[in-house]
C-alpha cells in the first residue's frame, strides 16, 4: 500500500531543495561568488535561462531521488548503533550523509579537477542545510511508520 504521507513528504523535501538552493544561490548570498568560480559569466548565464524549466525539472526529478535515500537512511534509528551521542537524531541523521556521501563527492572535485576549495565550501554547505531541511521535514512521517 502506498503511504502518501510518506509521498507528500518526499515532495516537500524534494521542493525546500529547491527553495534552499534559489535562497543560497541567490547573487546577494553565494550566488555571485559561485558564478565567479565555477567560470560563468553573466552573457553564459543568459543564453541557459531558456533551459531553466528543464534544469529545475531534472533538479526536482534528482531531490525527489535524494529525499527517497535519505527516508530510507533516517529509518534506521541510528542512536542504537552510535550509543551516547550529544547530536539530536536528525542533525545525525543529515551529518552522516553528509560526511558519508557528499563531502568525498565534493573533495574529489576539489583534488582531481582544480576546483577551489572557495567553491567546495559553497556547495558543501548547501548540501547541509538540504540535507538537514529533508531530515526534518521526513522524520515527521518515517519515524512514525
Amino acid at each position: 500500500m502506498v503511504d502518501i504521507y510518506l509521498i507528500t513528504t518526499i515532495v516537500m523535501s524534494a521542493l525546500s531543495a529547491l527553495l534552499i538552493g534559489s535562497l543560497w544561490y541567490h547573487p546577494k548570498i553565494f550566488g555571485t561568488a559561485w558564478l565567479r568560480l565555477v567560470n560563468i559569466s553573466p552573457k553564459d548565464l543568459e543564453k541557459r535561462k531558456k533551459y531553466m524549466p528543464l534544469l529545475m525539472l531534472v533538479s526536482f526529478i534528482m531531490f525527489l531521488c535524494v529525499a527517497f535515500m535519505v527516508s530510507i537512511i533516517i529509518s534506521v534509528d541510528i542512536s542504537q548503533i552510535i550509543s551516547n551521542t550529544v547530536f539530536d537524531q536528525t542533525i545525525l541523521n543529515a551529518l552522516l550523509i553528509w560526511i558519508s556521501l557528499v563531502v568525498p563527492v565534493l573533495l574529489w572535485s576539489v583534488f582531481w579537477e582544480g576546483k577551489s576549495i572557495k567553491l567546495f565550501a559553497i556547495n558543501a554547505g548547501y548540501w547541509l542545510v538540504v540535507l538537514y531541511a529533508m531530515s526534518l521535514i521526513l522524520d515527521t512521517v518515517v519515524i512514525n511508520i
